[in-house]
């Protein structure tokens, strides 16, 4: 989830929220779907009825790039077609793909682009070429979402064991994907 939460970040997450209040953007903690005893945090990108898909490292949703002044983009040219045009290269990249995820896509990948279903979540990191997220092991269901990140509380730096100071009580920002004035409507 870097730049956002950084590895030694300690959030606060305490639940409550109901899931018609989530919003596209939002950064939530929740049971991972292929293992539950692992808790994941990822921003929530597709509601149920949304269209999405990343073309060439950008985010569209419902036909409109989203602006993500909060992605990263590290790998360059050797990220995964996969990863950089979802769901298009889907086939090639079966060894990346979970069993959970190839039926997603099975399911609801239809010409280029996800639909999610009811009943069901998209996340992705921000750290977008090298994340495990939605586009490996699938959709989140409510029942696994624990709540919306609310706060970094502290941070250690993993490699001193020293406190960042620099990150104490720090609110993570509420979601609400704004459209890219830059690019507009998506062809």
């Amino acid at each position: 989830m870097e730049p956002t939460l950084l590895i030694g970040d300690h959030i606060l997450a305490p639940g409550g929220e109901r899931i018609g209040d989530l919003r596209r953007g939002d950064v939530i903690v929740f049971h991972l779907p292929p293992d539950p005893s692992v808790v994941l945090v990822k921003r929530l990108i597709g509601l149920p009825g949304d269209h999405l898909r990343i073309s060439n490292g950008a985010l569209i949703v419902n036909s409109k790039t989203m602006a993500e002044p909060y992605v990263q983009h590290l790998a360059g040219r050797n990220v995964s077609a996969y990863l950089n045009d979802f769901p298009l290269h889907a086939a090639g990249e079966e060894k990346l793909i979970l069993p959970d995820g190839r039926k997603m896509l099975e399911q609801y990948a239809t010409s280029g682009e996800l639909i999610i279903p009811a009943g069901g979540y998209f996340v992705l990191g921000d750290s977008r070429d090298n994340s495990y997220d939605s586009r490996v092991w699938g959709l989140v269901a409510p029942s696994q979402i624990i709540g919306l990140a609310q706060e970094i509380v502290s941070s250690d730096d993993p490699g001193t064991k020293m406190a960042r100071a620099d990150r104490v009580h720090i609110l993570v920002k509420r979601g609400s994907l704004p459209a890219s004035s830059e690019h507009g409507v998506a062809r």
